[in-house]
């Protein structure tokens, strides 16, 4: 298994979910952003406190993330190393063909990893991101962003 850490992927939430955290709004109570009751998040709050840590559903959440943990079973391998956040790259598929997972697919991936307590850093499929197919890429977020596993949206790099 290749390692690398996972720190301060939060930051893409705020660029990728504009619908669901609008952050001009601070909860001085709360010490992080609010989320927008037209677009709530039910399933998890992920917030920043006023000393920069990540908060997840009201406690500090340092992530400490895998990536491409495939097949499935091997999510267990990575809890019991210390992880507590994985990556796969089945889901983004490839730039030159739309051969990433289903949405379905990708909510077995999520209930695995919360069945476990791990988190999801989530990559979107590089084809549709590509030719701008935003509506299915809205229709793939709405559906997986409400599992109490999912934690990060990420675009891709290369």
């Amino acid at each position: 298994m290749r390692i690398n850490f996972l720190i301060s992927c939060f930051i893409v939430v705020i660029f990728l979910l504009p619908i669901a955290i609008r952050t001009q709004d601070i909860d001085k109570e709360d010490h992080g952003l609010l989320v927008d009751t037209k677009h709530k998040i039910s399933a998890i709050i992920v917030t920043i406190d006023n000393q920069k840590r990540l908060i997840v559903n009201g406690k500090p959440f340092f992530t400490i993330g895998l990536y491409s943990v495939w097949p499935m079973e091997k999510m267990a391998e990575a809890k019991e190393l210390g992880f507590n956040t994985v990556h796969t790259y089945k889901g983004e598929g490839s730039h030159e063909k739309d051969v990433a997972l289903s949405p379905e697919e990708m909510q077995a991936y999520l209930a695995a990893a919360d069945k476990l307590g791990l988190k999801v850093f989530m990559g979107l499929p590089r084809f549709q991101v590509l030719k701008g197919e935003t509506k299915r890429l809205e229709d793939r977020i709405n559906l997986l962003r409400n599992s109490p596993a999912m934690i990060v949206w990420y675009l891709f790099d290369e």
